[in-house]
This record gives structure tokens, C-alpha cells and sequence, in this order.
């Protein structure tokens, strides 16, 4: 397994140096990201646009290496729990009588672990979406809290009316908002990163 050693990093930095440059990206590669065949975990300096700081490659290598990951831990469980089940009852088990008895439940355990990590995701995805809907359509709670003295569920009320017939223009503000409010802010703190 090729390390990352001190020999190589300083061979690395005396390189830069020589030519009055800094460390290039990849140029030091860690002893987890060399010895990872399928390219799954890749670092670098994300600020590198050329550079392999965020690349889509990884991205669904890393992705296909998690859905395999997922079946293959959902086999090695349903093995294991025939395992443990025989051993409580005092039976000894083959790997041959192992896989006889799990094979019948291959496709089921395959489809199992298919969903127990497929609902999750749309879960949160459907928290997400619903989290931007109910940021969009609550956010006039405050204005009419204060400018109408409703109070709190009726000030919900009336922004959820207020907001739903426009929401999409409403979502349109609120994200121009919050980009300019992204850009205003990177201005006001690039003389802290430059300095």
C-alpha cells in the first residue's frame, strides 16, 4: 500500500520551490486516496476549478461503491442472522447450508435493502421540499405579526394565505435575497482572505 511519506511531501515542497510555485494539486496524494482503486476518495483543493478538488467521477464511483456496499452488507446480514439464529439454538452451519437456505431470499433481501436505503433518501428529500415550501409560504408571519398585531397561529394564517397565490415569485425574492446577501458577503470578507 503506497504511503504518504515525509520524503514525498518534502521532495514535493522542494520542487515548488525551486520553481517559485506553490504545490500543485495532486501532487502529494494520501496513502488512502493511492491505494483506492476505484477512485472513490479523491482530495484536493476544491478552490482549484482544474484541480481534482470536487469531480463528478468521484462523485458516482463514490455512489456506485455505496449502492454496493448497501447489497453486499444487506447479504453478509441476512448470512450472519442465520448464523446467530442457529447458534442460539445450539445447530452448527455450513457455509454450503448457509447459502442453501439464504439463496431463496437473495432477491427479496436484495429488494429489502434496496428500499431500507432508497426511503430514507426520498425521505429527506421530501423534507427538504417541504421545508423550502414551508420557508416560502411562512414568510410573511413576522410582517403581519407585527404590522396587523395578529397573533402567532393567526399570523401564520394570514402569510400562508398572503404568499401560496405567489409563490413562486415570493420563492424568486426570498432566493435573490439570499444571493445577494451570499455576494455581499464574500465582498465584505475577501480583504480578510487575501490578507
Amino acid at each position: 500500500v503506497p504511503r504518504m511519506t515525509g520524503r514525498v511531501a518534502f521532495s514535493a515542497e522542494i520542487d515548488a520551490d525551486k520553481e517559485n510555485r506553490p504545490i500543485r494539486d495532486g501532487e502529494i496524494l494520501p496513502a488512502c486516496q493511492a491505494a483506492c482503486p476505484a477512485g472513490a476518495i479523491v482530495f484536493g483543493d476544491i478552490a482549484d476549478p482544474t484541480g481534482t478538488g470536487l469531480s463528478g467521477v468521484a462523485t458516482v464511483s463514490g455512489l456506485i461503491s455505496l449502492a454496493v456496499n448497501s447489497l453486499l452488507s444487506a447479504v453478509l446480514l441476512g448470512m450472519l442472522t442465520l448464523v446467530y439464529g442457529d447458534a442460539v439454538l445450539g445447530r452448527r452451519t455450513t457455509l454450503r447450508d448457509l447459502w442453501t437456505r439464504l439463496r431463496p431470499m437473495f432477491w427479496p433481501l436484495i429488494g429489502a435493502a434496496f428500499l431500507a436505503t432508497l426511503l430514507p433518501i426520498l425521505g429527506l428529500v421530501a423534507l427538504i421540499v417541504g421545508g423550502v415550501f414551508l420557508w416560502v409560504v411562512l414568510s410573511f408571519t413576522t410582517p403581519a405579526l407585527v404590522l396587523e398585531r395578529l397573533r402567532v397561529m393567526a399570523a401564520l394564517r394570514r402569510s400562508w394565505r398572503l404568499t401560496l397565490p405567489a409563490f413562486w415569485r415570493v420563492l424568486g425574492v426570498r432566493l435573490l435575497a439570499m444571493l445577494l446577501a451570499s455576494v455581499i458577503s464574500t465582498i465584505l470578507a475577501l480583504p480578510g482572505i487575501i490578507i
